[in-house]
């Protein structure tokens, strides 16, 4: 059995920021260009221009806000873990050795 008895909160935060950022990008960007498209097709005045807005905001600071949330929001779970397994141990898990197959 092993323990996992440590979290660097700094990595952790860089890569589940990351990981956010880039999910909101391939979420958000499909969504966007629908949402210009579908409000150039109602021809609604104006109606256009504020999805354009969005759909900038969507594509280029959303991404930034999820991924420096997520950043510390990781960051802080990390350190709570820290805390917790310095009274608890940590959480224990067990590896395996994969076997090859052959096909």
């Amino acid at each position: 059995m092993k323990r996992l008895s440590y979290i660097a909160p700094h990595k952790a935060g860089v890569v589940c920021g990351m990981v956010a950022a880039g999910v909101s990008v391939v979420i958000l960007f499909p969504l966007s260009i629908l949402m210009a498209v579908i409000s150039a097709i109602s021809g609604a005045d104006g109606g256009v221009a504020v999805t354009f807005g969005f759909s900038l905001f969507s594509i280029t600071l959303a991404p930034l806000f999820y991924g420096i949330t997520t950043y510390i929001f990781a960051l802080i779970a990390a350190w709570m873990y820290n805390l917790v397994a310095q009274k608890t141990g940590g959480i224990a898990y067990r590896t395996e050795q994969e076997q090859e197959q052959n096909v």
